[in-house]
């Protein structure tokens, strides 16, 4: 729907897919867990995708806040959410029921044959708040895959633009190389290869930065979340900014069946 009114103009489609993004916002977590339906204690990737590209629209089309959404949802669940060990895998597997018939169609469709280490660089399916596998309803699934690849994409592709950075990863693009320094400290290494104005996203609520450009600290003030610079082709330099910490308490479910756990912010991380 969100895609529709942008494409066509219809302003009553996008004002009605920004308030149904609102409304899921909060059944799920500021860190980009949403559950598969609404009071559910397990969540899906398909969802902290979904939520993620509609976060990229509106920033893209209505509103540039809707950027720290989408950092935070790709910054926290989502890559945290990809098998990348085969031991952490296999340690999450054993706690489900061992299962040792064949596969359905075996040999033809499917297979019983090295499946965890089929899964290295695949998403979790139905995650919990902490944990890659929900007991009560344990599955790994190739549309979780699929859209958990599919949103790294989205947030390399749309990181930043010639003149602006608005997801603070690190990125190479033929207008800008950026390495990031998060959450280890707040710190972005730039070089653009165009003159002209930048502007560069904060961290939510951060409204002041330092700019090191081979001499001294520069401070610069933020507007709307954002500092604007003007840069050199060529010319490498480095943005200090501040990563305020926080807790975070986190209830999901239904009453009388919920889950909840303390969230240590770092910035967005």
């Amino acid at each position: 729907v969100l895609e529709l009114g942008i494409e066509t103009g219809r302003r009553e489609l996008v004002s009605w897919a920004r308030q149904s993004y609102e409304h899921a916002e909060v059944w799920g977590t500021d860190f980009g867990w949403f559950p598969e339906g609404m009071g559910h204690r397990h969540g899906e990737t398909c969802c902290t995708t979904d939520m993620i590209e509609a976060a990229l629209l509106l920033g893209r089309h209505v509103d540039r806040g809707y950027f720290a959404d989408a950092e935070r949802f790709g910054r926290n669940h989502l890559i945290e959410t990809q098998f990348l060990s085969l031991s952490r895998l296999e340690k999450a597997l054993a706690k489900l029921p061992e299962d040792t018939g064949p596969a359905p169609h075996e040999g033809r469709y499917s297979t019983s044959q090295g499946v965890a280490a089929s899964q290295i660089g695949a998403f979790a399916a139905r995650s919990t708040l902490n944990d890659a596998l929900h007991l009560d309803a344990p599955a790994m699934m190739q549309c979780c895959n699929a859209a958990g690849a599919r949103a790294l994409h989205d947030l390399w592709r749309y990181a930043t633009e010639p003149d602006a950075i608005h997801l603070r990863f690190s990125v190479e693009t033929p207008a800008l190389r950026v390495v990031s320094h998060e959450p280890v400290r707040g710190q972005l290494d730039l070089t653009s290869r165009r003159d002209g104005p930048l502007a560069v996203r904060l961290p939510d609520g951060v409204h002041h930065a330092l700019v090191i450009e081979g001499g001294s600290p520069q401070p610069i003030e933020a507007r709307e979340g954002y500092v604007h610079l003007e840069v050199r082709a060529g010319q490498p330099f480095s943005l200090h900014y501040a990563l305020p910490e926080r807790l975070a308490h986190y209830e999901v479910g239904s009453p009388g069946k919920t889950l909840s756990c303390t969230g240590h912010w770092r910035g967005e991380t």
